[in-house]
Protein backbone atom coordinates (compact mmCIF):
# COMPACT_ATOMS: atom_id res chain seq x y z
CA UNK A 1 0.00 0.00 0.00
CA UNK A 2 1.13 3.15 -1.15
CA UNK A 3 1.76 5.90 1.95
CA UNK A 4 0.42 9.88 1.95
CA UNK A 5 4.17 10.61 0.93
CA UNK A 6 4.80 7.83 -1.67
CA UNK A 7 1.90 9.22 -3.52
CA UNK A 8 3.03 12.68 -3.60
CA UNK A 9 6.12 11.75 -4.27
CA UNK A 10 4.70 9.89 -7.51
CA UNK A 11 2.61 13.39 -8.06
CA UNK A 12 5.73 15.23 -8.11
CA UNK A 13 7.47 12.90 -10.16
CA UNK A 14 4.78 13.23 -13.09
CA UNK A 15 4.92 16.72 -13.17
CA UNK A 16 8.58 17.10 -13.43
CA UNK A 17 8.39 14.34 -16.14
CA UNK A 18 5.97 16.94 -17.71
CA UNK A 19 8.10 20.06 -17.87
CA UNK A 20 11.13 17.83 -19.20
CA UNK A 21 9.40 15.66 -21.90
CA UNK A 22 6.08 16.68 -22.78
CA UNK A 23 6.26 19.56 -24.70
CA UNK A 24 8.66 18.34 -27.21
CA UNK A 25 7.01 17.97 -30.50
CA UNK A 26 9.41 14.34 -30.89
CA UNK A 27 7.03 13.41 -27.42
CA UNK A 28 4.02 14.17 -28.97
CA UNK A 29 4.57 12.59 -31.96
CA UNK A 30 5.37 9.44 -30.24
CA UNK A 31 1.93 9.70 -28.69
CA UNK A 32 0.18 8.88 -32.41
CA UNK A 33 -0.01 5.24 -32.95
CA UNK A 34 -0.14 5.65 -36.70
CA UNK A 35 3.85 7.45 -36.12
CA UNK A 36 4.86 4.69 -33.92
CA UNK A 37 4.19 1.88 -36.32
CA UNK A 38 5.25 3.22 -39.17
CA UNK A 39 8.37 4.07 -37.02
CA UNK A 40 9.13 0.82 -36.45
CA UNK A 41 8.79 -0.02 -40.37
CA UNK A 42 11.41 2.29 -41.31
CA UNK A 43 13.69 2.26 -38.04
CA UNK A 44 16.99 0.67 -39.34
CA UNK A 45 20.65 1.74 -38.21
CA UNK A 46 21.94 4.90 -39.16
CA UNK A 47 25.55 6.41 -38.44
CA UNK A 48 25.58 9.93 -37.01
CA UNK A 49 28.03 12.78 -36.09
CA UNK A 50 27.06 14.35 -32.82
CA UNK A 51 28.51 17.56 -30.96
CA UNK A 52 32.09 17.25 -29.87
CA UNK A 53 32.51 13.46 -30.51
CA UNK A 54 35.46 12.61 -33.08
CA UNK A 55 34.11 9.48 -34.52
CA UNK A 56 30.22 8.96 -35.95
CA UNK A 57 27.38 7.12 -33.52
CA UNK A 58 25.74 4.55 -34.67
CA UNK A 59 21.87 5.60 -34.14
CA UNK A 60 18.48 3.96 -35.04
CA UNK A 61 16.45 6.25 -37.22
CA UNK A 62 13.25 6.66 -35.55
CA UNK A 63 14.39 5.37 -32.06
CA UNK A 64 16.89 7.72 -31.79
CA UNK A 65 15.35 10.91 -33.91
CA UNK A 66 15.87 13.29 -31.50
CA UNK A 67 20.33 12.98 -31.81
CA UNK A 68 19.29 13.24 -36.09
CA UNK A 69 17.28 16.66 -35.79
CA UNK A 70 19.68 18.15 -33.11
CA UNK A 71 23.27 16.87 -34.02
CA UNK A 72 24.31 19.56 -31.71
CA UNK A 73 23.15 18.67 -28.28
CA UNK A 74 19.65 17.75 -26.98
CA UNK A 75 20.67 18.83 -23.08
CA UNK A 76 23.07 21.59 -23.56
CA UNK A 77 23.57 22.41 -20.02
CA UNK A 78 24.33 18.79 -19.12
CA UNK A 79 27.01 18.66 -21.70
CA UNK A 80 28.97 22.07 -20.92
CA UNK A 81 28.94 20.35 -17.65
CA UNK A 82 30.50 17.24 -18.56
CA UNK A 83 33.10 19.13 -20.77
CA UNK A 84 33.84 22.08 -17.85
CA UNK A 85 34.62 18.86 -15.59
CA UNK A 86 36.61 16.74 -17.71
CA UNK A 87 39.01 19.91 -18.29
CA UNK A 88 38.97 21.38 -14.67
CA UNK A 89 39.60 17.71 -13.44
CA UNK A 90 40.44 15.70 -16.29
CA UNK A 91 39.02 12.23 -15.09
CA UNK A 92 41.03 9.45 -16.14
CA UNK A 93 37.98 6.55 -15.40
CA UNK A 94 34.08 7.10 -16.22
CA UNK A 95 31.47 5.15 -15.90
CA UNK A 96 28.42 5.46 -17.30
CA UNK A 97 25.20 4.12 -15.82
CA UNK A 98 22.21 3.97 -18.08
CA UNK A 99 24.28 4.56 -21.26
CA UNK A 100 21.75 4.46 -23.68
CA UNK A 101 23.88 5.63 -26.73
CA UNK A 102 26.71 6.37 -24.99
CA UNK A 103 26.95 9.96 -25.86
CA UNK A 104 28.47 11.12 -22.83
CA UNK A 105 31.32 8.61 -22.65
CA UNK A 106 32.09 9.17 -26.52
CA UNK A 107 32.07 12.79 -25.62
CA UNK A 108 34.20 12.73 -22.82
CA UNK A 109 36.55 9.49 -24.77
CA UNK A 110 36.58 12.17 -27.54
CA UNK A 111 37.88 14.78 -25.67
CA UNK A 112 40.57 12.56 -23.44
CA UNK A 113 41.48 9.35 -25.43
CA UNK A 114 43.21 7.95 -22.65
CA UNK A 115 40.16 7.68 -20.53
CA UNK A 116 39.16 4.02 -19.06
CA UNK A 117 34.91 4.38 -20.09
CA UNK A 118 32.71 1.53 -18.69
CA UNK A 119 29.27 1.63 -20.19
CA UNK A 120 26.38 -0.28 -18.29
CA UNK A 121 23.29 -0.62 -20.40
CA UNK A 122 20.86 -3.39 -20.29
CA UNK A 123 18.80 -2.84 -22.94
CA UNK A 124 19.86 -5.49 -26.19
CA UNK A 125 19.12 -3.10 -28.65
CA UNK A 126 21.11 -0.31 -27.15
CA UNK A 127 24.14 -2.34 -26.79
CA UNK A 128 24.35 -3.31 -29.83
CA UNK A 129 24.36 0.38 -31.19
CA UNK A 130 27.16 0.82 -28.57
CA UNK A 131 29.22 -2.15 -29.99
CA UNK A 132 29.02 -0.95 -32.85
CA UNK A 133 30.02 2.82 -32.07
CA UNK A 134 32.97 1.24 -30.06
CA UNK A 135 34.07 -0.98 -32.75
CA UNK A 136 33.60 2.05 -35.21
CA UNK A 137 35.90 4.48 -32.48
CA UNK A 138 40.09 5.29 -33.27
CA UNK A 139 42.26 3.02 -31.61
CA UNK A 140 39.87 0.17 -32.43
CA UNK A 141 38.12 0.98 -28.92
CA UNK A 142 40.63 0.82 -26.84
CA UNK A 143 39.79 2.12 -22.96
CA UNK A 144 36.26 1.02 -23.94
CA UNK A 145 34.08 -1.52 -21.62
CA UNK A 146 30.36 -2.00 -22.31
CA UNK A 147 28.96 -3.54 -19.11
CA UNK A 148 25.89 -5.57 -20.01
CA UNK A 149 24.09 -5.38 -16.82
CA UNK A 150 21.29 -3.39 -14.80
CA UNK A 151 23.22 -1.81 -11.71
CA UNK A 152 21.46 -1.89 -8.52
CA UNK A 153 21.93 -2.79 -5.07
CA UNK A 154 22.54 -6.32 -5.24
CA UNK A 155 24.26 -8.69 -7.61
CA UNK A 156 21.78 -10.91 -9.16
CA UNK A 157 18.81 -10.63 -11.92
CA UNK A 158 15.63 -8.31 -12.13
CA UNK A 159 12.80 -7.81 -14.41
CA UNK A 160 14.09 -4.87 -16.54
CA UNK A 161 11.15 -2.75 -18.63
CA UNK A 162 12.14 -1.84 -22.29
CA UNK A 163 11.36 1.28 -24.09
CA UNK A 164 10.30 0.30 -27.12
CA UNK A 165 9.91 3.51 -28.22
CA UNK A 166 12.81 5.88 -27.33
CA UNK A 167 15.33 3.12 -25.81
CA UNK A 168 16.00 5.52 -23.15
CA UNK A 169 13.32 5.36 -20.51
CA UNK A 170 13.95 1.66 -20.16
CA UNK A 171 14.38 0.90 -16.16
CA UNK A 172 14.41 -2.21 -13.98
CA UNK A 173 11.00 -3.07 -12.80
CA UNK A 174 9.39 -0.91 -10.07
CA UNK A 175 5.85 -0.44 -8.46
CA UNK A 176 5.40 2.90 -10.11
CA UNK A 177 3.47 2.75 -13.76
CA UNK A 178 6.27 2.87 -17.02
CA UNK A 179 7.02 6.17 -18.89
CA UNK A 180 5.64 4.35 -22.29
CA UNK A 181 2.62 3.41 -20.51
CA UNK A 182 1.59 6.53 -19.22
CA UNK A 183 3.19 8.75 -22.11
CA UNK A 184 2.36 6.55 -25.09
CA UNK A 185 -0.20 3.64 -23.85
CA UNK A 186 2.35 1.17 -25.07
CA UNK A 187 2.36 -2.09 -23.37
CA UNK A 188 5.51 -2.88 -21.75
CA UNK A 189 7.98 -5.37 -22.71
CA UNK A 190 9.81 -6.80 -20.03
CA UNK A 191 12.87 -8.94 -20.58
CA UNK A 192 15.26 -10.69 -17.59
CA UNK A 193 18.76 -8.82 -16.64
CA UNK A 194 21.91 -9.42 -14.95
CA UNK A 195 22.36 -6.82 -11.95
CA UNK A 196 25.42 -5.85 -10.45
CA UNK A 197 25.99 -4.01 -7.78
CA UNK A 198 28.89 -1.37 -8.61
CA UNK A 199 31.07 -1.94 -5.20
CA UNK A 200 31.23 -5.26 -6.88
CA UNK A 201 32.61 -4.12 -10.19
CA UNK A 202 34.84 -1.73 -8.22
CA UNK A 203 36.62 -4.45 -6.84
CA UNK A 204 37.90 -6.04 -10.35
CA UNK A 205 39.00 -2.32 -12.20
CA UNK A 206 40.37 1.24 -11.49
CA UNK A 207 38.79 3.53 -9.38
CA UNK A 208 36.06 5.61 -10.49
CA UNK A 209 36.70 9.32 -11.41
CA UNK A 210 33.72 10.46 -12.61
CA UNK A 211 30.30 8.84 -12.85
CA UNK A 212 27.35 9.39 -14.57
CA UNK A 213 23.77 7.55 -13.34
CA UNK A 214 20.18 7.68 -15.73
CA UNK A 215 18.61 4.68 -14.78
CA UNK A 216 14.96 6.24 -14.64
CA UNK A 217 13.52 5.97 -11.27
CA UNK A 218 16.72 3.37 -10.06
CA UNK A 219 19.20 5.94 -9.05
CA UNK A 220 18.43 5.03 -5.04
CA UNK A 221 19.23 1.32 -5.87
CA UNK A 222 22.30 2.28 -7.48
CA UNK A 223 23.62 4.41 -5.07
CA UNK A 224 23.01 2.59 -2.39
CA UNK A 225 25.19 -0.17 -3.94
CA UNK A 226 28.04 1.54 -4.18
CA UNK A 227 28.18 3.41 -1.35
CA UNK A 228 31.78 1.76 -0.31
CA UNK A 229 33.11 2.97 -3.78
CA UNK A 230 31.61 6.45 -3.35
CA UNK A 231 32.93 6.65 0.35
CA UNK A 232 36.99 5.41 -0.31
CA UNK A 233 37.10 7.05 -4.30
CA UNK A 234 35.02 9.42 -4.29
CA UNK A 235 34.27 10.35 -7.45
CA UNK A 236 32.52 13.16 -9.15
CA UNK A 237 28.57 12.12 -9.49
CA UNK A 238 25.90 13.58 -11.59
CA UNK A 239 22.34 11.82 -11.67
CA UNK A 240 18.85 12.28 -12.74
CA UNK A 241 16.22 11.69 -9.98
CA UNK A 242 12.64 12.67 -10.16
CA UNK A 243 11.05 11.29 -6.87
CA UNK A 244 14.03 13.22 -5.13
CA UNK A 245 14.54 10.69 -2.29
CA UNK A 246 15.34 11.96 0.93
CA UNK A 247 17.32 8.48 1.68
CA UNK A 248 18.97 8.89 -1.26
CA UNK A 249 20.15 12.27 -0.46
CA UNK A 250 21.43 11.61 3.32
CA UNK A 251 23.01 9.07 1.90
CA UNK A 252 25.35 11.10 -0.09
CA UNK A 253 25.29 14.02 2.22
CA UNK A 254 26.60 11.52 5.21
CA UNK A 255 29.25 10.30 2.21
CA UNK A 256 30.52 14.35 2.46
CA UNK A 257 29.10 15.18 -0.80
CA UNK A 258 27.21 18.38 -1.16
CA UNK A 259 24.97 18.34 -4.04
CA UNK A 260 23.97 21.20 -6.85
CA UNK A 261 21.45 21.90 -9.53
CA UNK A 262 23.30 20.30 -12.47
CA UNK A 263 21.44 22.29 -15.38
CA UNK A 264 21.63 25.68 -13.56
CA UNK A 265 24.84 25.35 -11.15
CA UNK A 266 23.69 26.70 -8.35
CA UNK A 267 22.79 24.89 -4.76
CA UNK A 268 19.03 25.85 -4.85
CA UNK A 269 17.74 22.28 -5.85
CA UNK A 270 14.03 22.92 -5.88
CA UNK A 271 13.84 23.19 -9.82
CA UNK A 272 15.79 20.08 -10.90
CA UNK A 273 15.89 16.60 -11.57
CA UNK A 274 19.32 16.36 -12.78
CA UNK A 275 22.32 16.61 -9.64
CA UNK A 276 25.68 17.29 -9.65
CA UNK A 277 27.57 15.55 -6.13
CA UNK A 278 30.72 17.04 -5.70
CA UNK A 279 33.61 15.33 -3.42
CA UNK A 280 34.24 17.57 0.00
CA UNK A 281 37.78 17.90 -1.53
CA UNK A 282 35.94 19.89 -4.84
CA UNK A 283 33.77 22.08 -3.15
CA UNK A 284 35.87 25.00 -3.04
CA UNK A 285 35.99 24.71 -6.56
CA UNK A 286 32.12 25.44 -7.56
CA UNK A 287 32.49 28.59 -8.71
CA UNK A 288 35.56 28.04 -10.76
CA UNK A 289 33.53 25.04 -12.28
CA UNK A 290 30.33 27.25 -12.83
CA UNK A 291 32.65 29.61 -14.51
CA UNK A 292 33.86 27.04 -16.99
CA UNK A 293 30.57 25.57 -17.83
CA UNK A 294 29.36 29.02 -18.74
CA UNK A 295 32.36 29.38 -20.66
CA UNK A 296 31.16 25.76 -22.30
CA UNK A 297 27.72 27.58 -22.88
CA UNK A 298 29.61 30.31 -24.45
CA UNK A 299 31.32 27.87 -27.04
CA UNK A 300 27.89 26.08 -27.71
CA UNK A 301 26.17 28.87 -28.52
CA UNK A 302 24.10 28.87 -25.72
CA UNK A 303 25.45 32.00 -23.58
CA UNK A 304 22.07 32.66 -23.34
CA UNK A 305 21.05 29.87 -20.90
CA UNK A 306 24.14 30.59 -18.58
CA UNK A 307 22.72 34.31 -18.57
CA UNK A 308 19.31 33.57 -17.37
CA UNK A 309 20.00 31.70 -14.42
Amino acid sequence: MHTISDLMRQSLLGLLEASRRQWHPLHQLRKLSLFRRVSTTIDFPVWRRLYGIRHPVRLRLMRNLSYLVNARTTEPEMVALFLAINKMFSPSTFWDIGANIGYYSWLLKSQNTSMAVSLFEPDPINLDLLHQTALGAGGGGSGIAIVPYAASDADGEAVFVVDPVSGATGTLKNTEQEFTVRHYGVSPETIPVKTVALDTFRRNTLPPELIKIDVEGHESAVIRGAQRTLGEDQPILIFESFARDAALFAILHGLEYQLFDAERMTGDLQKTTNFLALPARHVSRFQELEAAWRQELDILGLSSLANAV
